[in-house]
């Protein structure tokens, strides 16, 4: 084949597939694949009515092109709500769930439709990075999409990948409510925002990291963490975050959690400690209820700091997940 036959040209891929697959194949093969057929079926009427083409349905994966990455968006949060509505479960464990990762970069495309590039590549390593029933994006999908498509993202930040060069940052993307774009249009618009429209938002104030001993360096570098945490936070849509200058006040402050949160007004409160070694980090947070001043939940980390990247996302990931249900601690 000459070179002339192959076209060069920039698409959003989407790629897809059955998280634990095998495991369902094990339990009962031929309700796995009846619910598989189902499931392609969705795939195909929701991509071809988003402009979109099917290149693969190999196995449980899938494989589709769009000439906009809109178009791939709306096709994967269709897929996802059809799926979720869908009644057919090959076992007791569930439905299939499906992980999307969608990318918009360059593909080499033949004569026969098939596609391949490195934009497929990272679509394939997105869609890896996805929970079940996630939908991962790129930030060049992010960034083309703006605000065309009903979506909330949320940024994960950046992740290595294999046989990628660079690491690629990326965004979990899920379907926006009527009453969640109400609330983002709210957001934008701080004056629009009543005391009744933050009295329904989940909130938290970052206490002080303590740490083991005087030495400043603990000190500097559990504010950082700190700060880093309230940064990432602070990207999440419908969660009230008390400032570093009013948190600061209580490094010294020897009070009870109940107190704190009624002093500053807020429901949750993270606490946490801090230990540095050499190149090493041991960090303890602990999510309290500031009603009842109970620990509703304990983090241990244990990590390098060459993998503070690493450890930042993982406790965002802690925080943000219930977050997004509009209550920090259920």
């Amino acid at each position: 084949m000459s070179e002339s036959e192959l076209k060069q040209r920039l698409a959003a891929i989407l790629a897809a597939d059955v998280a634990g697959y095998s495991r369902l194949m094990s339990v009962d093969e031929r309700a796995t694949v009846a619910a598989l057929d189902a499931a392609r079926a969705v795939f195909r009427k929701r991509i071809e009515s988003s402009q979109g083409r099917v290149i693969d349905m190999a196995g449980d994966s899938v494989l589709a092109v769009f000439e906009l990455a809109s178009g791939a968006v709306s096709a994967a949060l269709s897929i996802q709500k059809s799926l979720n509505a869908a009644s057919g479960e090959p076992d007791a464990g569930g439905r299939l769930r499906f992980r999307i990762g969608v990318h918009l970069g360059e593909i080499i495309e033949k004569p026969d439709g098939t596609v391949y590039g490195d934009g497929v590549n990272i679509a394939a390593r997105l869609q890896a990075l996805a929970e079940p029933g996630e939908i991962a994006v790129s930030d060049a999908v992010k960034g083309a999409v703006g605000r065309r498509v009903p979506a909330a993202f949320t940024d994960r930040g950046e992740q290595a990948v294999k046989n990628i060069p660079d690491a690629i940052r990326w965004h979990s993307a899920v379907p926006m409510q009527a009453e969640s774009r109400g609330a983002t249009q709210r957001a934008r618009n701080p004056l629009a925002r009543t005391v009744e429209d933050l009295a329904t938002l989940p909130s938290i104030a970052i206490l002080p990291f303590r740490t083991s001993t005087a030495d400043p360096e603990q000190a500097v570098f559990g504010d950082g963490l700190r700060i880093d945490i309230q940064g990432a936070l602070v990207k999440l849509a419908g969660v009230v975050l008390i400032g570093i200058g009013t948190t600061n006040t209580y490094r010294s402050k020897d009070v009870p959690p109940k107190q704190a949160a009624a002093e500053m007004g807020v429901r949750y409160l993270l606490e946490g400690f801090v230990q540095k070694s050499g190149e090493r980090a041991r960090i303890t947070a602990s999510l309290i209820d500031g009603a009842s001043g109970q620990i509703i939940w304990t983090e241990h980390y244990d990590r390098v700091l060459d993998d503070a990247q690493q450890l930042l996302e993982a406790m965002r990931r802690r925080l943000a997940a219930p977050a997004r249900s509009r209550d920090l601690g259920h």
